[in-house]
């Protein structure tokens, strides 16, 4: 698939990715109900299986923003719009429907806004810009990173979950998750409870460099590239090197999960950047910003429809204008 349909389609796997990654962490148990009760563990916990058997589902409304600075250049992108998600029970259908109703990007070099539908299936790919329909054939393999197509819980791995992953990986988690339960609310006409977890960054990192199964890759990892393979020490060293770089960069998923379908119908991310490049060279400032991204969900295993174009230009016609964007941006 030409480079600009991944460019703009991974706004739609990343949507896709959202959904579906704090589900898949509330099934690995304990690291994720820190803070709470065991009633409200066991709700958070039913998502997963809640979410195992939907095939469909829509996104009515998703927005993303992000900024950064450096404190003398800022840099801003911000999305929104809807979408719509469908798989087949074999998993050899896929249909996805992204609706980008507006777009802007600012930097100190280029200033650019605008709105794009993206169609994707598991044989074509279709883009809408500037009026125009562009497409190109999907391929297994660009396919192949989104995994399990058959359902919801297919895509998100086994019934471990990234906690059993986690603790697979000898990734200990203690610490580095804490979850409250805020106020109940309605979502899309549903009653919901509402999960807030914050992710402690660095202590995370501690507890991936401190994984053995992480540490052996990152040692063999020195060892193909030329340099002499990294010991567990070095390992821990470099953790307590890097700690220092993120600053106060805060990490915090909230979820909205129905109090009569376990399923969840909203999800939130937002992270606080506060990276201290100062430690490598002083005369560096540091990079603060964040990062927002919230979309509902509903629509669950309800059909997907969406008219596909009978006549388009080549994505490569597309590429030439977004590399040219891309060169101003630098």
């Amino acid at each position: 698939m030409a480079r600009i349909l991944r460019k703009l389609s991974v706004l739609s796997v990343l949507l896709l990715a959202l959904a579906l990654a704090v589900p898949a962490l509330a099934q690995g148990g304990d690291p994720l109900c820190n803070g709470l009760s065991d009633a409200d563990c066991q709700l958070l916990l039913s998502v997963n299986s809640a979410m195992t058997g939907v095939s469909s589902f829509s996104t009515p409304a998703w927005a993303i923003d992000l900024t950064l600075t450096d404190g003398t250049q800022e840099f801003k992108f911000n999305a929104s719009g809807s979408g719509a998600f469908q798989f087949s029970p074999g998993g050899s259908q896929l249909l996805v429907h992204l609706m980008i109703d507006q777009a802007s990007l600012v930097s100190p070099e280029v200033s650019q806004a605008g709105s794009a539908e993206i169609i994707v299936t598991q044989d074509m790919a279709y883009i809408f810009y500037n009026g125009e329909w562009y497409g190109t054939e999907v391929t297994e393999e660009d396919l192949s990173g989104l995994g399990d197509f058959s359902s919801l819980g297919g895509m998100m791995g086994s019934a471990g979950g990234i906690g059993g992953a986690a603790a697979a990986a000898g990734i200990d988690l203690t610490g580095v998750l804490t979850t409250a339960r805020g106020a109940d609310e309605q979502v899309g006409g549903q009653p919901t409870a509402t999960f807030t977890t914050d992710v402690n960054v660095g202590q995370l990192l501690i507890a991936l460099l401190s994984s053995p199964m992480i540490g052996q890759a990152l040692g063999m990892a020195g060892d193909e590239l030329g340099m002499e393979q990294m010991t567990p020490e070095d390992i821990q060293m470099m953790g307590m090197f890097l700690t220092p770089l993120l600053g106060q960069t805060k990490l915090s998923v909230s979820q909205w999960v129905g109090l009569n379908d376990n399923l969840l119908h909203k999800l939130a991310l937002n992270m606080i950047i506060d990276l201290q490049l100062g430690m490598f060279d002083p005369e560096v400032p540091p990079i603060t910003g964040n990062i927002s991204f919230t979309t509902e969900i509903g629509a669950f295993n309800e059909p997907v429809s969406v008219s596909v174009p009978t006549s388009y230009r080549p994505i490569e016609e597309l590429e030439a204008q977004f590399e040219e964007l891309s060169a101003l941006m630098g």
